[in-house]
């Protein structure tokens, strides 16, 4: 009986010690998608949650395709993103964000973008970073 009850008093001072542990936060991350090296869009398509630039990479559209990433575009630190071709790039930001804005390339590439519920000055980052 006196094990029994020294076995439940480390058991519950365990407890009451891990209750105190701040608790480790998980956060859910969409699938977005990571761009490492060049990409070419031979059929229209349309991303959902987003891309991930880690490499200086060229985005290829060929002409009468159409790309349409929601969730913006971000480009990681020295790297580049080169949009060539000739079909469409749409950029739709996240939601308080503004979408893409550009020039056409030189191989008449489109860029352009939508700007997220928030429009401009919203709390997210813009189209593309």
């Amino acid at each position: 009986m006196k094990m029994m009850k020294r076995f439940l008093s480390i058991l519950l001072s365990l407890a009451m010690v891990l209750g105190l542990v701040p608790g480790m936060s998980l956060t859910a991350y969409a699938d977005v998608e990571v761009w490492s090296s060049n990409k070419t869009i031979d059929a229209d398509q349309t991303i959902s949650d987003g891309v991930n630039v880690i490499e200086s990479i060229t985005l290829t559209i060929n002409e009468g395709k159409k790309l349409t990433i929601n969730g913006g575009i971000y480009v990681s630190n020295d790297c580049t993103l080169t949009v060539a071709g000739k079909g469409t790039l749409e950029v739709i930001g996240k939601t308080g964000a503004t979408g893409a804005t550009g020039t056409t390339g030189t191989d008449g590439g489109n860029p352009g973008g939508t700007g997220g519920n928030g429009g401009q000055g919203g709390n997210g980052g813009i189209g593309i970073e």
